[in-house]
C-alpha cells in the first residue's frame, strides 16, 4: 500500500473529509489533503506525528509508507 492510499483509506475509515483533515492538521484547507492523495503534493515530514495520533496508529508505520513513497516517486527520475 502506498502512502497516498493509506492515507485516503484512512480518512475515508475514520469518516473525514478532506477538510476536516485538513484543519485537524492545522492546515485549514482540505485542498493540500485532495492533492496530497492525487500523488501531486508531499506530505510535510514534520507533520507525521500529527498525523499518527489523529490516525491512532504508530508513528514509525507511516514513516515506513512515507518512505517508500518518496523511494518510489525518487525512482521515477532515474
Amino acid at each position: 500500500m502506498t502512502f497516498y492510499m493509506f492515507l485516503r483509506q484512512r480518512r475515508l475509515k475514520m469518516k473525514l473529509s478532506q477538510k476536516e483533515l485538513g484543519t485537524l492538521l492545522g492546515w485549514g484547507s482540505g485542498q493540500f489533503i485532495s492533492n496530497i492523495e492525487r500523488g501531486l503534493a508531499p506530505f510535510p515530514e514534520k507533520d507525521i506525528p500529527k498525523l499518527a495520533k489523529i490516525f491512532k496508529c504508530k508513528s514509525g508505520s507511516i514513516v515506513d509508507l512515507f518512505v517508500d513513497a518518496y523511494n518510489e516517486k525518487m525512482g521515477r527520475f532515474r
